[in-house]
């Protein structure tokens, strides 16, 4: 309705990984866009080898190490120029920003990314492998970027409006009881 006041979504964030799942969080973020007018901020994490401490007999083991985290970064080279040219087409306000991590730290980025949003797009965790998307990145878009998250479907097209929408908490008292809601 034209005379309700609506929270203005400003920046959406949207989470990348290069795989055929972004497909569907960049449609569902490339609409919520289009209706608010808004900037879109892709985050594509870039998953490298951790590096390893290695004592002076193990030099080999260090080479190799070096040798997989220049391998994945020109990986994620192409991946990168690929995602970029996806998004442009998608949302005319658009840019995309990677990070080469290991990946135990895609959670921290993915909260830091969506504290700097009104909005942070990941795929739905825990659907028979059609998304294989790590449960930390969509707890960390829920509960560490403080705050929304639209969670989408691994697969379908975008819903022409939304029509179910939940909101809700449940949180733990200091003896790690939750309430209900």
């Amino acid at each position: 309705h034209p005379d309700r006041q609506v929270h203005m979504i400003k920046d959406v964030a949207v989470y990348l990984d290069g795989t055929a799942a972004d497909a569907p969080r960049i449609a569902h973020a490339a609409a919520v866009c289009a209706r608010f007018d808004a900037h879109l901020t892709g985050l594509y994490l870039n998953a490298i080898p951790a590096l390893v401490i290695v004592d002076e007999g193990a030099a080999g083991v260090a080479g190799l190490v070096w040798e997989l985290r220049r391998d994945a970064i020109a990986a994620g080279d192409a991946t990168e120029r690929r995602l970029a040219g996806r998004l442009s087409a998608a949302a005319p306000l658009s840019e995309l920003r990677r990070r080469d991590l290991d990946l135990d730290r895609f959670a921290d980025a993915m909260a830091a990314q969506g504290r700097t949003s009104d909005l942070t797009v990941t795929t739905r965790p825990y659907d028979d492998g059609a998304a294989d998307i790590d449960p930390r990145i969509v707890e960390a878009a829920l509960f560490g970027s403080g705050r929304g998250a639209l969670i989408v479907p691994p697969t379908g097209a975008v819903p022409e409006r939304f029509r179910t929408v939940v909101i809700g908490w449940r949180d733990a008292d200091d003896k790690g009881r939750v309430d209900a809601l």
